[in-house]
């Protein structure tokens, strides 16, 4: 399925994490994201020279350099929300999200009409994914941000939350299987257009239906397992140090 390129990319980007941790306690956040920022400049200029001179072709968009600055965004963003560091305020602002995601948007329309092979592509392409990271990464500090705002107010939670949330835990297994869902939808006879408009209706909760099936079966497993294994630790614990104050 197309999506299941990024785990690759996924297993070097949690390497990665050795190395992202070390410069940001050596240099702190600012500078650690103007380092993973410049792995994908460094990246895209090694790739042009190698493809222009020597011919040689190697991944430019599917490589970890290129989407590390946006893989570090995620781990601020978990700081943050655990309050070992404090953002400054425009990354809460939605004017601010929507400016980023309205040029990652307005990109993602250009650049297909440019020359692929020129450098105003590259530049292009260089601003376009960044764009969108900062996007969602000031949306998330907002929800985040929101939610402790409800918790210490003892405020109701809006219903709609509890929804979303429950389709935030499939999130994973929703990102995995929905081309899976979409490209077998055109057996059926439906065509792009279709897709846009009344097969919607249809599409999507078939598949988040789809989405919950894959996590029960392949997903949930795993976390249940993980879980007995975490509760049964303090017992076995407790049996070990029993023993050892007997044997004492």
């Amino acid at each position: 399925m197309p999506a299941f390129w990024t785990l690759a990319i996924e297993e070097q980007l949690y390497l990665a994490y050795f190395l992202l941790l070390a410069l940001r306690i050596r240099y702190g956040w600012t500078r650690t994201l103007l380092l993973c920022f410049s792995a994908r400049v460094v990246w895209v200029i090694f790739a042009h020279c190698l493809s222009t001179s020597f011919d040689i072709r190697i991944p430019v968009t599917e490589a970890a350099a290129t989407n590390w600055f946006i893989w570090a965004l995620g781990a601020l963003s978990v700081e943050a929300a655990l309050g070992i560091i404090k953002l400054p305020p425009w990354c809460f602002r939605i004017s601010v999200a929507g400016l980023a995601l309205g040029c990652a948007m307005g990109l993602a329309q250009l650049l297909p009409l440019v020359d692929q092979t020129g450098w105003v592509h590259d530049i292009g392409w260089l601003i376009m994914h960044p764009a969108w990271g900062v996007g969602f990464f000031i949306l998330v500090n907002y929800a985040v941000a929101a939610e402790q705002r409800w918790r210490l107010k003892s405020s109701p939670m809006p219903r709609l939350i509890p929804a979303l949330a429950s389709v935030g835990l499939i999130s994973y297994s929703l990102y995995l299987t929905h081309s899976f869902v979409l490209m077998h939808w055109y057996w059926f006879g439906f065509t792009r257009l279709h897709i846009l408009t009344i097969s919607l209706l249809i599409m999507t909760p078939l598949t988040v239906a789809f989405a919950w099936l894959f996590f029960r079966i392949c997903e949930r497993p795993f976390m249940t397992s993980a879980a007995q294994r975490s509760r049964a630790k303090p017992e076995n614990a407790g049996v070990v140090e029993e023993g050892i104050a007997l044997a004492g």
